[in-house]
């Protein structure tokens, strides 16, 4: 397993200029934060609902608290608030 450990950049992003780029959240299967929130802005409200349409923290699960993050607080995590 490979854990480049990107899901603890999270709180820094928020708060930096660096909220305008997307981050990987899972390596395994290369989604991304964006993809995230754009189906949880198409109405996901579970990693379940968000693991229909992709496939996030479904290999080695190092992502799932990051994934779980972005889905319970969309708007708190947004590039255009955190800007």
């Amino acid at each position: 397993m490979i854990d480049n450990h990107s899901h603890l950049h999270l709180t820094a992003l928020r708060s930096t200029t660096f909220a305008r780029t997307t981050m990987y959240v899972c390596l395994c299967n290369a989604v991304t934060e964006r993809q995230i929130r754009e189906v949880v802005e198409r109405g996901a409200r579970s990693l379940d609902d968000v693991q229909r349409c992709l496939p996030v923290a479904t290999s080695c699960g190092c992502c799932e608290q990051t994934a779980q993050e972005l889905i319970t607080s969309p708007r708190s995590l947004s590039p255009s608030v955190a800007a």
